[in-house]
């Protein structure tokens, strides 16, 4: 085994990193960005509903997460999980397609901040896409340094980010008016519409098992904080949401380009109290930014380390110890993507959620397989009645499948999403060519060690 020379992370992350990398990660920017755009779909109360119906189905996922993630703390998540219960190439493929829902969340960070300087400063003539390049290129140095470093930014910038929300909210009760929560709800369609945005305003719990190996706590509090995280945000978006209701009318709500931003300063009757929303929108831009780039890396870091991809990725740098070339990849594709504007933006947004509900479904199936075929291991942290509500779940996210297809609400449009769907995986097809290339020989065992470490292995 020496041979196989696996790399491996520092147990360096604390609770506290842990929890602002996930949090800071699923806030980001939509909450100032996309509230306005849920409650005229679906009503103040109706996308209320919409997120709390979305956040029961997370809290079960999240548990199956759990679950695995305390038994399983290991880098990469979703591959080591589809692994053990499904095999190598389910496994890569669920490692490939999360991976996209992470670099295509974070991708379109870099848009996100060229809208939001363009909102701040209106008066400025200034190709704001390339602040937006220079950011992806930022993210990817401070993550080059390590995670130390990185994990440092996170709390700081997501303790700002989290302050301003909640100043929002507050500002919204207080100064607000009842008769502004018109209208309460819309239609069935229309609350449908926001529970699938659902998806992707909420992924980024699952960041925590893809950092798992470098965390130093134990195992059982991994599911904890990973239960926490989704609760605690999802609380977050609802106060935002009823917040946004009471500050503004819908006239106001829906004629901005950034409407929590309109609806604040509409509230407080100053346009700075905006630009103080659009600043705590910035901070979560880059909180977001940062966590799906750690969580990227140390995917597309255990797919090289297991030589399910080209084996490069799965180095670490030899004094910050950060997986180089997959931070250099990720970085290149956030700099890049500011350059095609807001309509990729949406075309991100919609493939991730599409992405992410894929993934979540095959684990939530492995979850289901291991119970069965391995009843001994040891599961730290338990999802009581999982075996029973992992089938609800399973149920729940093939409906929302059906619904993203042209069979339900048609999310995915030809050809601009569904095009970049398939040369996603085209070019992962090319590096599982490439790996198996340039690693023919490699057995059952040696990549079982290479994926699980020598703890976690089991004898094949």
């Amino acid at each position: 085994m020496d041979q196989l020379n696996r790399h491996s992370f520092e147990r360096v992350l604390g609770r506290t990193d842990v929890m602002a990398l996930s949090i800071g990660t699923i806030i980001g920017w939509g909450w100032v960005a996309l509230t306005g755009a849920w409650i005229t779909t679906g009503g103040v109360l109706g996308s209320a509903m919409a997120f709390f119906g979305g956040a029961v189905l997370f809290v079960l996922i999240g548990n199956i997460y759990a679950e695995l993630a305390a038994a399983l703390p290991v880098a990469g998540g979703e591959i080591a999980f589809s692994y053990r219960a499904l095999g190598h190439n389910v496994s890569v493929f669920v490692g490939w397609t999360i991976v996209f829902a992470y670099i295509g969340v974070a991708a379109w960070e870099g848009i996100a901040l060229s809208a939001a300087l363009s909102y701040l400063f209106p008066a400025i003539v200034f190709p704001w896409k390339i602040v937006g390049v220079l950011g992806a290129i930022g993210i990817a140095a401070l993550n080059y340094v390590g995670i130390r470093p990185t994990s440092i930014f996170q709390v700081v910038i997501t303790s700002g980010m989290m302050l301003v929300g909640f100043l929002f909210f507050y500002s919204g009760m207080a100064f607000g008016d009842m008769k502004n929560m018109e209208p309460l709800f819309t239609n069935n369609v229309g609350i449908f519409s926001v529970l699938l945005i659902v998806p992707s305003m909420l992924i980024g719990f699952d960041i925590i098992p893809q950092f798992a190996e470098e965390m130093n706590i134990v195992p059982k509090q991994i599911g904890r904080l990973l239960i926490l995280s989704i609760v605690m945000c999802s609380v977050w978006y609802i106060l935002i949401i009823l917040g946004a209701g009471f500050a503004a009318p819908l006239e106001v709500r829906g004629s901005g380009v950034v409407p929590v931003a309109d609806a604040m300063a509409y509230c407080m009757k100053s346009p700075f109290f905006g630009q103080v929303i659009i600043m705590g929108g910035i901070l979560g831009i880059f909180t977001s930014w940062n966590g799906f780039m750690v969580a990227s890396t140390r995917l597309l870091f255990a797919m090289g380390r297991a030589k399910m991809i080209a084996p490069v990725f799965g180095r670490l740098h030899g004094k910050h110890g950060s997986p180089t070339y997959a931070i250099w990849l990720v970085g290149s594709v956030c700099a890049i993507a500011p350059l095609f504007g807001q309509k990729a933006l949406l075309w991100l947004v919609n493939i991730s959620a599409f992405e992410a509900v894929v993934s979540y479904l095959f684990v939530s199936i492995s979850f289901l397989v291991l119970r069965y075929r391995e009843p001994s291991l040891e599961r730290p942290y338990r999802f009581s009645k999982g075996a029973v509500l992992s089938y609800f779940v399973i149920i729940c996210l093939l409906v929302l499948l059906i619904l993203y297809s042209p069979l339900g609400l048609d999310l995915l449009k030809w050809p601009h999403e569904w095009l970049i769907l398939l040369l996603w995986y085209v070019l992962g097809g090319l590096m599982v060519i490439y790996a198996r290339i340039k690693c023919p020989n490699i057995t059952n065992e040696e990549r079982e060690t290479l994926i699980f470490g020598e703890s976690y292995r089991r004898n094949v």
